[in-house]
């Protein structure tokens, strides 16, 4: 279930490239005392997220769109509340790259393709999940 339009931005960054954001910072001395923003840069509107998801999972599932007031339940997730909202969130990692050569490199689409795999090799560690 999508709340709204799912025009929504969100910059979405795969955990292998923040551990080595985070490598960088630890062993280069250009980071200490300075605030990276860890990033792509890049905004991924929720829409384009399903999209994603779907082809990396073989969902074949509608995507389901549903207005919900800012603090409402959703008719379709009843535990759940759409908090409020930002319309776009995206950072810039040009500090990042300019101090520490740094830059976010995998795709969300392969990022999204190896996290569906990782969870099929790894379903003992899930149970249902709970909102």
């Amino acid at each position: 279930v999508i709340f709204g339009d799912g025009e929504q931005l969100r910059d979405f960054v795969y955990v292998a490239d923040v551990v080595e954001m985070h490598r960088r910072c630890v062993e280069d001395e250009a980071s200490h005392g300075q605030v990276f923003n860890v990033a792509t840069g890049q905004g991924t509107s929720i829409n384009r997220l399903a999209e994603l998801v779907c082809e990396a999972t073989g969902c074949l599932l509608p995507i389901i769109h549903e207005d919900v007031a800012e603090g409402a339940a959703s008719r379709h997730l009843p535990r759940r509340r759409l908090p409020q909202e930002l319309r776009t969130l995206v950072q810039s990692t040009e500090k990042a790259h300019r101090l520490l050569g740094w830059r976010a490199s995998t795709p969300l689409s392969d990022g999204l393709a190896r996290e569906w795999a990782w969870l099929g090799q790894n379903l003992p560690r899930w149970t249902e999940m709970s909102y």
